[in-house]
């Protein structure tokens, strides 16, 4: 696994939403920016954990950090998505607030 230390707000943020839901983890990232706009965006997000989720337990980043990189390759994210968040302080304190409901995210 990748040093937590060198995670971006995108990889942190995956690593604290639930991965299970697509839906829920989709909102979550565009509340906060981190993905672009996307019609399909959801789906490709689910396709995306799907597909690491396939691969099973790989010597290497986390699930967390390979999603992370499918959605840069697949070009949804914008550059603010690689902004630094060393071991997901900011994204835990983000995904408090969110799961809080609709009205109670944003900074």
């Amino acid at each position: 696994m990748e040093d937590p230390g060198t995670w971006s707000i995108l990889t942190s943020s995956l690593s604290v939403a639930d991965l299970n839901d697509a839906e829920r983890t989709w909102e979550f990232l565009r509340a906060y920016e981190l993905v672009n706009e996307s019609p399909d965006g959801v789906v490709r997000l689910a396709q995306a954990i799907k597909a690491e989720v396939d691969r099973g337990r790989i010597t290497g980043g986390s699930l967390a950090y390979r999603v992370a990189e499918r959605l840069i390759e697949a070009g949804l994210t914008p550059g603010a998505a690689k902004a630094p968040d060393p071991f997901g302080t900011i994204a835990a304190a983000r995904w408090a607030t969110f799961r809080e409901g609709p009205g109670s995210f944003r900074e």
